[in-house]
């Protein structure tokens, strides 16, 4: 295992024993429990030091790691407080976000000097957030133990050649580097660099003899010129790139123009270019073939694949036992795609059949199936997915067929489909979404005896939930009908385009609200005939309220006033089109 790898094991190891937690803040950012963190301050004691812009700290000698959390731009006073920390290993300013991208804290050539000179022993230097002048400073090819290298977001023009001599560095952040054109000549001469990014900046030419970085695992893509892979003349130059040979090389796209009628220079192109097989992900787009393609190739014999996109293959009709692995068929091998996790179908506007029952066994570890966009799509659906979480079939208004058993199936999205036949209970069924009508009425009355926490039923006024089911655990519910549920722990209720339907919903049924004692938020979305909330008012329970669209009755609750305001006195939050009342 490389030591990304090992790293990504321990992490996910940590992250499950809840050491870090998902940031509510920030997509992807992830932080440390309270308790943990004030722990790991305790145990680190004065060895890693996390400075604030209005502190001052003079005991530093013994600091080997330190961040700095702050707005200003006193960064003079900053860099006092580090004058005893001469043996720094970690400096990670870690500024305030902006969306802009926007430097924060202003490194004069003065201060990079300063920087560079006296903290030789970095093995961790970030200046991403600070606005730095046009160029880094010869001097930073003194820190030869230097690892990591960030410069994200500064307004840097040129990266000196002096940067080729860190023959320690490992990982190097240009991104989002706006200024940035050109990079050294020598940038082959980092030959440990694992990680290079230079995405968002004005960097148009491939780095100079990149193929001798042989420890680089992630290139950030740049652009060659509008002809990508087709502009090839011969063939056999694919084959010169020896992917194959580049065991470090995980993730590979490979983009043809859609347009190119030369396919068979593109298919040999396609076998050429030959990836190792240490490769994880491979994604292939514009390919001339594809557009005429009639057979899938057989992908159930790949024993690692996880996850699987189709998309925009119009001339497939059929899909059989080519996509899966005739040996699997006929012998007594590993059933195909034994690692699956993830499929999608999508915009396959030819694709008719999917004959799923010449092969069993498959999709053993399939949790999420998707097909979207296929409407010529008639049959059929894999009979058994034993380890299935999510399916969702969109715009499929032609498929007859029967929904898989899936005994821990958790979410269910159906919209604009054909009808699918489900004969077996769905306890584990947590979320159901059902977007234009697609099924017969008498699945739902089914469906209500089950778990089901969310229920969205959109855009389909002749659809009713039964009345009579029990509901015990439903907590949000979405509709097109005015017609309510016994269920006493609904908190969010959503009533959404009512204009047809059999009650024409002029106002609202008190004693249907009065069954559901935990309501406590409910919008009504475009009901235009809308013309009055209950006569009695609105349960107790009810704090917010939201009215959006054409509807009679939102006229009366633009100005607080009147006899209609009473009904609604206890409401803590009235929303009326976006903006709220009170």
């Amino acid at each position: 295992m490389s030591v990304e790898e090992v790293g990504e094991q321990y992490f996910n190891d940590l992250f499950s024993r809840s050491f870090f937690q998902e940031s509510r803040e920030y997509e992807m950012d992830f932080i440390m429990h309270d308790l943990l963190n004030d722990l790991a301050k305790y145990v680190c004691g004065d060895f890693c030091s996390t400075l604030k812009d209005e502190e001052s700290h003079n005991r530093l000698k013994m600091t080997r790691h330190v961040s700095f959390l702050g707005n200003s731009g006193n960064s003079f006073k900053f860099f006092e407080t580090l004058y005893n920390a001469n043996r720094l290993r970690t400096f990670l300013p870690l500024c305030m976000r902006s969306n802009e991208g926007d430097s924060k804290l202003l490194m004069s050539s003065i201060l990079m000097q300063e920087l560079f000179s006296k903290f030789k022993f970095f093995r961790v230097l970030s200046m991403s957030g600070f606005s730095t002048e046009n160029e880094l400073l010869d001097t930073i090819g003194n820190l030869k133990h230097l690892r990591f290298l960030d410069v994200s977001g500064t307004n840097i023009k040129k990266l000196l050649d002096s940067v080729c001599s860190l023959y320690n560095l490992q990982i190097l952040k240009l991104m989002n580097c706006k200024c940035l054109e050109e990079l050294p000549l020598n940038l082959y001469k980092l030959t440990n660099v694992r990680y290079l990014n230079f995405s968002k900046t004005k960097v148009r030419r491939r780095p100079m003899d990149v193929g001798k970085l042989k420890n680089l695992q992630v290139l950030s893509s740049f652009y060659v010129d509008k002809g990508k892979l087709q502009k090839i003349v011969n063939p056999s130059d694919a084959l010169a790139a020896t992917l194959k040979n580049k065991v470090h090389l995980v993730k590979l796209e490979l983009e043809w123009n859609a347009c190119s009628d030369n396919s068979e220079k593109e298919r040999e192109v396609l076998e050429k270019l030959q990836p190792s097989k240490q490769l994880k992900k491979l994604s292939i787009r514009g390919y001339g073939d594809c557009e005429n393609c009639v057979l899938l190739p057989p992908l159930g014999i790949l024993p690692s694949l996880k996850k699987l996109w189709i998309t925009g293959l119009s001339g497939i009709v059929a899909i059989g036992s080519e996509f899966y692995d005739n040996r699997s068929i006929s012998s007594s091998v590993s059933p195909p795609f034994t690692s699956l996790e993830i499929l999608k179908f999508e915009n396959m506007e030819g694709w008719e059949e999917w004959d799923c029952k010449i092969v069993t066994g498959a999709f053993p570890c399939l949790q999420k199936l998707f097909i979207n966009d296929c409407p010529y799509l008639e049959e059929c659906l894999p009979e058994q997915l034993p380890c299935l979480l999510k399916l969702k079939i969109t715009n499929c208004s032609q498929l007859v067929a029967s929904v898989p058993f899936a005994p821990s199936i958790r979410r269910l999205h159906l919209s604009n489909c054909g009808r699918l036949h489900i004969g077996y209970q769905l306890s584990t069924l947590r979320i159901l979404r059902i977007d234009e009508w697609c099924m017969k009425e008498s699945f739902l009355e089914w469906v209500g005896h089950i778990s089901l926490e969310t229920l969205m039923i959109m855009r389909s006024p002749t659809m009713n939930i039964p009345l009579g089911c029990s509901y015990n655990f439903l907590e949000y519910l979405d509709l097109s009908s005015g017609l309510l549920p016994k269920t006493r722990v609904l908190t969010r209720l959503y009533i959404r385009e009512c204009s047809n339907l059999e009650m024409n919903l002029k106002k609202l049924d008190y004693e249907g609200f009065c069954n559901l004692s935990s309501l406590e938020s409910l919008c009504l979305s475009n009901c235009p005939n809308l013309q009055c909330l209950p006569v009695e008012g609105l349960p107790k329970s009810i704090s917010r309220l939201a009215i959006c669209g054409p509807s009679v009755v939102k006229e009366r609750y633009m100005k607080p006033k009147g006899e209609e305001w009473g009904k609604i006195s206890h409401i803590q939050c009235l929303v009326i089109n976006d903006v709220i009342i009170n």
